[in-house]
């Protein structure tokens, strides 16, 4: 609306009248915007504090009675809280209190440059010959200091200071301090001798050189900017990090040690802060050095020059005032300036340099000479940001900005044209002078539209209003939670950011759609979009309601809020919207000039609300909860939990297993991510309800409050605004589902390969798998093959077959359990039933991880089962049983021969046992009678030898080649039974066959001449047959 234009301040005013550091501004602009600081006062060394005025300041800095010739006064508070303003308004006081007319002030600011800084000093003496080449020496010497190059000279002078450092902490040590002092003092002389190197290291200087060091000097050589970051000129804790692009472990090695076991340790940095500590200490020094500020000029040194100012002025009966806007920024001349201020100014009585007074403004967090300063100062004047109230830090921030409106509307030249007429007037206070802004050319229609936005002290707050102002200061003003007053911020981001965009205003597009993140609450977002404006529209509507509205709960609270706002911005009136209008907002009477505001018309009384039912009371909350939330609260671990037990339950229910192919999965809660909440999963594998909590139209809100909803209803749709809910729970679950199923089935996928190459590797190790599984059907086949019947061995296995058997015991127990978790992975169901009617042999795929991943369905035996069929684990249970197997194979071949043919080893030895027994040359020790050796013939007739010994060469085969597979898959199908009874055969009727032929010998050792008997010569033939036959490779090949 060009009616209000006037009033919103042009771009060259803004930039000339609200400056970032509001004490860049000129006298005129600064006492125009001036309001009464809160103050308080402490005794040095005292942790209470009294609340005090600007005008108890004023009068304690201009106390008469200076027995020494010096005052300090000490003015402390957090960055951006006025500090320095306060200096400025003490030196504007004095420029026109009787008191001070014979008083030389020196103001300092805070951004004046170290040359700056020795010009403003040295200017009374500007016209003093005496000291024309001292003065010239010292200029010449301050400007002769380079960026380029002033970063190498600093850390030679940093070295310098540092040495000097290291030999006085030695000093104090020495001199008998506290074991707590003692141990902190050891700690910054470590740092102070080992730094230097830490700076100077080949591998490291390049980056203090161009990254660190240069930061400080260039703040000596330049000042500070005004749009600089406010930060001391100090070393800070992240200039000694160092950054991921340096590798430490090419620094030398004393360096390495160093940042290792010196810089580099303790929980909350300790080694750093010592180390910075250590290094702010020797700052001033280094830069005083590197400047040669502290070296004698035309045979005297600066301090020489300033006290001999001061004698220059008790010559003619004044004073030296200096005025400091900020002791933290004048590195290189802190000391020397400390040295002169605290110089007395009698001595036995006598006057022998005039009286000086020094302001000096400490930035809280700045530790540099702050305690030294505070011994002289013996007070503490703290300009405060932790207010009594909320509302004192509305009000403040409030006059604050209209102040500030009403400088930039007159513009920098019709102020100082105003405060130079103040000055002639002895009853005009200093900062009362200035007249409130009115256009000239004012029409009916844009006064209408002007008091829509309300005033403040009489001000016309455009394009403010005092909800605006609210919610900025909300947004802007608090610290932990709790506002503070910080007049930096209010000029920064209440004042500028807002007026800079007068070009918008003048394009009808102010506020712009992305004047902020925030969001409308929920109901007002909804109504909002339903209104169908356009999305431009809509969304500068959305900002105008949050802030110009008051960021109401729902569109009826609308009709409070004064219609001409929206059309001062180009929105449609809140009749057009459906919203009866009503009279402009009421005024809050105001103290201040002229005789107050006329009170408009009451506006028309809102219905008090009525009782809510407990379904609004839930609803309400939640809205609420989900508002902060959109706002930028964490979302609380029980309310995030609620959400996803809602979104879970009718997630669950919403899928169709049965076309998915497997069982249902119950959905963890745990694997549903909601922006800013706590319990968010932390795995990959999650389901993502929003990416962020932006929610400009109010839809991620009323979403999930319908999932909310719905589940309080029991999941049923009986309930007012259900069909509402209905079509939003169904628009997420449109995505919702096929994500969850994706994930889902790519989770089903993985363990069905996990559960089928458990499952091949149990039949391998069962001998029900076939010999190659490559296929789907090979697959299948090793896969479902059921569980053959384990017999516990007759005999006493020895250890590897004993851990083999009891592998084999435990895939039979865990197959079948394994092949039904696998079915519900891949299988086809009915409904709700158990039964597979169907297997998804496309998802069937195998792994080759040595060690099969865990399943959370498993039980801890099926988990060990699964640890147990690991590669490593089975090569280390079948390698000592395939040693075993092959010496039986060795057995074997040297017993029966290479080719042999059982029936015909069966048939002698029972010849063998026949004649032995019927000659009388049975083995008197041997366990076995003729009766018991028939019957284990009778075995070994029919027991499969040959296909044993096949096995055993395949397994011979297999470990040569190193095939786990193959190993496994014939030791499946090995009977370790059978080769056990073949091993003990062969034991036994060797034992047999050497015991008869014992008794043989025995007996023809006995004939003595005589004959022996025929029956016991048959059986030596027998004897020398079954040996050939065990030896030589004759007869047919091995018959089973």
């Amino acid at each position: 609306m060009k009616e209000l234009l006037p009033y919103w301040p042009t771009e060259e005013e803004i930039y000339r009248c609200i400056k970032n550091e509001a004490e860049t501004a000129s006298d005129a602009v600064l006492l125009s915007v001036h309001q009464k600081t809160p103050l308080s006062i402490r005794i040095a060394g005292d942790s209470a504090k009294t609340a005090t005025t600007e005008d108890n300041l004023l009068n304690d800095f201009l106390e008469p009675d200076l027995p020494e010739g010096t005052k300090v006064l000490a003015i402390t508070g957090v960055a951006g809280v006025g500090k320095s303003h306060m200096v400025r308004w003490l030196d504007a006081q004095l420029k026109r209190d009787a008191r001070a007319q014979n008083m030389h002030l020196i103001r300092i600011p805070k951004s004046a440059s170290l040359k700056s800084v020795v010009e403003l000093i040295l200017e009374p003496l500007k016209n003093n010959e005496r000291f024309a080449n001292a003065r010239k020496e010292l200029e010449d010497a301050v400007a002769s200091v380079k960026p380029e190059d002033g970063a190498i000279r600093f850390a030679a002078e940093l070295k310098l200071a540092l040495r000097e450092e290291a030999e006085a902490l030695e000093g104090k040590i020495q001199s008998g301090a506290d074991r707590t002092e003692v141990r902190h003092l050891k700690a910054k002389l470590d740092h102070a001798k080992r730094v230097p190197n830490y700076f100077s290291d080949e591998v490291l200087s390049r980056h203090f050189e161009n990254e660190v060091l240069p930061r400080i000097v260039k703040r000596a050589i330049r000042g500070k900017d005004e749009t600089e970051e406010d930060k001391f000129p100090q070393f800070s804790v992240e200039d000694l990090q160092l950054p991921d692009d340096i590798n430490l472990g090419d620094a030398a090695v004393g360096v390495r040690k160093y940042y290792q076991t010196a810089l580099n340790r303790g929980e909350k940095q300790e080694g750093y802060k010592v180390a910075v500590e250590v290094l702010n200490g020797v700052v001033d020094k280094a830069i005083r050095n590197l400047f040669r500020l502290n070296q004698a000029m035309g045979g005297v040194t600066l301090e020489d020059i300033i006290l001999e100012i001061r004698k220059r002025l008790m010559e003619e009966g004044k004073e030296l005032v200096l005025l400091i806007e900020d002791f933290a920024n004048l590195p290189g001349i802190q000391e020397i300036l400390l040295n002169v201020i605290i110089a007395q100014g009698v001595q036995t009585g006598e006057k022998i340099l005039a009286p000086i007074r020094t302001a000096i403004a400490f930035t809280d967090g700045y530790l540099g000479n702050k305690d030294t300063v505070l011994s002289r100062a013996k007070k503490e004047w703290i300009v405060e940001s932790a207010l009594p109230s909320d509302e004192e830090v509305f009000t403040r921030s409030e006059s604050l900005v209209s102040a500030y409106l009403n400088a930039a509307r007159w513009g920098e030249a019709e102020l100082i044209r105003q405060f130079e007429l103040s000055r002639k007037d002895q009853t005009v206070g200093l900062t009362d002078w200035v007249e409130v802004y009115r256009d000239e050319n004012e029409t009916d229609e844009g006064a209408k539209l002007l008091k829509a936005f309300g005033t403040a002290n009489d001000i016309p707050l455009f394009p403010y209003n005092k909800n605006a102002l609210k919610e900025l200061i909300n947004e802007y003003l608090r610290v932990g939670g709790n506002l503070q007053f910080n007049p930096r911020r209010v000029i920064q981001y209440i004042i500028r950011d807002l007026l800079k965009l007068r070009k918008e205003f003048e394009t009808g597009e102010f506020p712009p759609e992305n004047f902020s993140g925030h969001s409308a609450k929920a109901r007002i977002a909804n109504w909002i979009s339903s209104r169908r404006l356009g999305s431009n529209a809509e969304r500068r509507l959305r900002q105008v309601v949050i802030y110009w509205g008051g960021n109401p709960d729902d569109p009826d609270s609308l009709s409070s809020i004064n219609s001409d706002v929206f059309r001062a911005f180009n929105l449609p009136n809140l009749s057009d919207l459906g919203i009866d209008d009503t009279p402009s907002e009421p005024t809050t009477p105001e103290t201040g000039g002229g005789e107050g505001p006329v009170p408009p018309p009451q506006p028309r009384p809102v219905p008090p609300p009525q009782p809510r039912p407990e379904q609004d009371a839930f609803v309400t909350e939640w809205e609420e909860r989900l508002d902060s939330w959109v706002g930028g609260q964490e979302l609380a671990h029980d309310s995030a939990n609620n959400l996803r037990i809602s979104i879970k339950s009718v997630l669950e229910s919403a899928i169709d297993w049965n076309a998915a192919r497997m069982q249902k999965v119950v959905l963890g809660r745990a694997m549903i991510e909601i922006p800013n909440a706590r319990g968010n999963p932390r795995t990959e594998k999650k389901l993502v309800f929003s990416q962020k909590t932006k929610d400009e139209d109010g839809s991620l809100r009323r979403t999930l409050l319908a999932f909310l909803r719905f589940e309080k209803q029991g999941g049923t749709w009986d309930y007012p605004d259900a069909d509402e809910d209905t079509a939003l729970i169904a628009n997420a679950l449109d995505r919702l589902v096929p994500e969850y199923l994706n994930i889902v089935a790519e989770k089903a996928s993985k363990d069905a390969s996990i559960l089928a190459t458990a499952l091949v590797r149990q039949g391998q190790v069962l001998g029900v798998a076939p010999k190659r599984v490559v296929g789907r059907p090979s697959i299948v086949e090793a896969v479902f093959s059921p569980t053959p019947g384990i017999a516990d061995p007759h005999h006493r296995p020895d250890p590897p077959e004993q851990r083999w058997h009891e592998l084999k015991v435990e895939a039979a127990s865990e197959r079948k359990p394994l092949q039904v978790l696998l079915a519900s992975k891949i299988g086809a169901f009915q409904g709700t039933g158990d039964k597979v009617y169907a297997i998804d042999i496309a998802r069937l795929s195998l792994r080759d991880d040595e060690t099969l991943p865990r399943l959370a369905e498993l039980t801890p035996v099926q988990r060990t089962h699964l640890s147990n069929l690991s590669k490593n684990k089975l090569r280390a249970r079948s390698n000592p049983l395939v040693k075993n197997l092959s010496g039986l194979t060795t057995l074997i071949r040297n017993s029966l021969g290479k080719a042999f043919d059982k029936q015909n080893i069966v048939t002698e030895l029972k010849r063998l046992v026949a004649l032995a027994e019927e000659a009388n040359v049975w083995p008197p020790d041997f366990s076995y009678g003729p009766q018991a050796l028939q019957n284990l013939l009778e075995e070994f007739q029919h027991a499969p030898v040959s296909d044993t010994l096949e096995k055993l060469e395949l397994i011979a085969d297999a470990v040569s080649k190193e095939n786990l597979d193959d190993t496994i898959h014939v030791l499946g199908k090995i009977n370790t039974e059978e080769t056990y009874r073949i091993r003990e055969f062969i034991s036994i009727f060797n034992s047999f066959m050497e015991g008869v032929e014992g008794e043989i010998n025995s007996c023809e050792q006995k004939d003595e001449g005589g004959s022996i008997p025929e029956l016991i010569t048959e059986n030596k033939s027998v004897l020398s047959e079954l040996r050939e036959i065990f030896s030589i490779s004759s007869g047919s090949e091995g018959k089973s």
